[in-house]
């Protein structure tokens, strides 16, 4: 379903939005202010946000179940195969409302639970299929 909301209502709703969750529009500090900015961006901008919101829940899921047993409690994420299949804005989206966020080590970006950059994490690849293959089982 599309609103057909204007670019200006669109932003005024984000803005709304934030303001009712007391969390800043840009630069949180905590994942979870980061999870509710990802919400907020995805309810207002995103063409489908129930897509990224059930991606989101895959997410979720896939990376408890490859934690399951770890020896470590974070996650970095390899996102490239599930990006190439639903595109960047979709997944990069999904991803930071399933509380995974962008982090910088020098020049490289990569994506983690980790609340900060000297945490142990292991790698978990996203497959091409994660979608489909949670709304299969749902």
């Amino acid at each position: 379903m599309n609103l057909e909301l204007t670019r200006a209502e669109r932003s005024n709703l984000q803005v709304a939005m934030c303001q009712a969750l007391n969390i800043p529009l840009t630069r949180a500090s905590s994942i979870t202010d980061q999870r509710k900015q990802a919400y907020c961006e995805a309810v207002c901008w995103s063409e489908y946000p129930g897509e990224v919101f059930e991606l989101a829940r895959a997410i979720e899921a896939h990376v408890a179940q490859e934690l399951f047993g770890a020896d470590v409690n974070f996650v970095t994420i390899d996102a490239a195969i599930l990006r190439a299949e639903l595109g960047a804005e979709t997944v990069n989206l999904a991803l930071k409302v399933a509380g995974i966020v962008p982090r910088q080590r020098g020049r490289t970006a990569y994506w983690t639970d980790a609340p900060d950059n000297g945490l142990t994490t292991m790698t978990v690849t996203l497959p091409s299929d994660l979608l489909q293959s949670w709304m299969k089982d749902e």
